[in-house]
């Protein structure tokens, strides 16, 4: 007596008979790429709104609560005034120097070595004062530096 094994059903030898049916794959990568071009012409849309909207400037009204226009302490870092392009590719007033250039790096340079170069009150309430690092250095030394406990 034979048995004769079969493996999956329909007797086809264990394999798929047919090949993939291509129209759900159509239908999927049409909605695919209808739902692609919407996304991107309502981006597009959004960034030609978004160019026409004003842009704020310092002529806008301060808040009711506010008593003035507060400037962050020196050094304020901007962006370049000179000639820059922007994201869309204007190009700025190219008459004017920039606004960080290297005379002012050198300035701020100057200012920042002579605060390191001398002694200053930081807090005198509670005795806290800037002394040159040089300085610093050499009473910290002379104080010396903590050491780990020997283990006897």
């Amino acid at each position: 007596m034979s048995h004769q094994h079969t493996h999956g059903g329909g007797g086809h030898g264990g394999y798929e008979p047919t090949d993939a049916h291509f129209g759900p794959i159509i239908k999927f990568l049409f909605w695919l790429f209808l739902a692609t071009a919407l996304v991107l012409v309502a981006m597009y849309g959004l960034i030609q709104l978004y160019m026409q909207m004003p842009v704020p400037n310092a002529d806008v009204a301060l808040h009711p609560l506010a008593a003035e226009r507060q400037i962050p302490p020196e050094p304020r870092l901007e962006a370049q005034r000179g000639i820059t392009k922007g994201v869309f590719g204007e190009t700025s007033d190219e008459t004017k120097e920039p606004y960080f250039n290297r005379k002012m790096f050198k300035q701020w340079n100057a200012e920042w070595k002579a605060e390191l170069q001398s002694y200053q009150y930081i807090d005198e309430q509670i005795g806290l004062v800037r002394i040159p690092i040089e300085r610093a250095m050499e009473m910290k030394l002379k104080q010396g530096f903590p050491t780990a406990k020997s283990r006897n």
